[in-house]
């Protein structure tokens, strides 16, 4: 027996504990809405349905205050990727006032990337992201980010496989979970 976390995996035998992406995805861009930001561009893994679950949010927000994105790339979900894609953003004529990007590796990537052209964040740019990570809270100024609920996840996904063992044949559960929006500096405007 076994739960499957963090993925939607297309199966109909298999419980799930999910995160509900797309409304986080929303709440973290409507953050970055509220406190001024226009020119969003988003950085989003190909590797998973979390990238573009987060994506539909990304849009629901922008489509209600009637905003396009300047940019979005759906690439691998890596430090690398992240870090070129961003200096990418940054050569081009209509630059971003803020960051998306719907994992931890890409926002390292897109933070090492601010830092190494020598730019501000939030000044010049604002960064937001996704996953509670240990630096995150540790940089200056600390990332603005959709924190999952990792020990609720644990929590319910251990339910289920105790579930699963007592009644093999029973219907899968698929249970989402919200996330929470930690708003720091990264995404304040001065």
């Amino acid at each position: 027996p076994f739960v499957i976390i963090d993925r939607m995996v297309n199966t109909h035998q298999a419980d799930m504990v999910l995160l509900d992406n797309v409304a986080a995805g929303y709440e973290l861009t409507k953050h970055l809405i509220e406190n001024g930001y226009r020119k969003l561009a988003g950085m989003f893994g190909n590797a998973s349905t979390t990238g573009r679950e987060r994506n539909k949010g990304f849009h629901k927000a922008l489509n209600e205050h009637q905003l396009k994105p300047i940019a979005e790339h759906f690439i691998p979900p890596r430090l690398k990727q992240g870090y070129d894609t961003t200096l990418a953003l940054f050569d081009q004529s209509d630059r971003p006032d803020a960051i998306f990007t719907s994992n931890s590796m890409l926002t390292a990537g897109a933070y090492q990337a601010i830092r190494d052209r020598k730019l501000r964040v939030p000044e010049d740019v604002a960064l937001v992201g996704f996953d509670e990570t240990t630096w995150g809270a540790l940089v200056d100024p600390p990332i603005t980010l959709i924190a999952q609920p990792t020990e609720e996840i644990g929590r319910t996904a251990t339910e289920l496989l105790f579930q699963r063992i007592e009644e093999p044949t029973r219907s899968p559960k698929t249970v989402i979970l919200k996330g929470s929006l930690i708003a720091r500096a990264s995404s304040a405007r001065k």
